[in-house]
């Protein structure tokens, strides 16, 4: 499955996001499994399905099911 730049810009953008609001200030930031997990059910579940399309991942997530 190929991934569009943008898509894997956001993941990161988002996975940066969750890992910041469950660590102390000061910390250095390392992005962790579970934050690349919950950054993945945002953009390709919660998300809907015109976040998937914008990012790339449209026609590619849809196929799976």
């Amino acid at each position: 499955m190929a991934s569009a730049p943008s898509f894997i810009k956001e993941l990161m953008r988002r996975a940066i996001q969750f890992n910041l609001e469950c660590h102390k200030s000061g910390e250095a930031v390392q992005i962790l499994q579970n934050d690349i997990d919950q950054a993945i059910d945002e953009l390709l579940f919660a998300g809907g399905s015109l976040n998937r399309t914008l990012l790339g991942a449209g026609e590619a997530a849809s196929n799976d099911g």
